[in-house]
């Protein structure tokens, strides 16, 4: 299991739902983005912008 797919686990499944929704747009806007952890959150960069998803 990679970093992503432990934090994703580790949210409560109250929340979980919301955040799969999210990142799933955010691969569906931008399907070449990099996905990587950064301070402890999932960050999707895509050229010289980025955003990270805390929940």
């Amino acid at each position: 299991m990679n970093n992503i797919e432990h934090y994703i686990e580790s949210i409560p499944e109250q929340r979980r739902e919301r955040f799969m929704l999210i990142h799933k747009r955010i691969l569906k806007l931008y399907p070449d983005a990099i996905v990587d952890m950064s301070y402890r959150m999932p960050t999707y960069r895509h050229g010289e912008g980025w955003i990270a998803l805390a929940n």
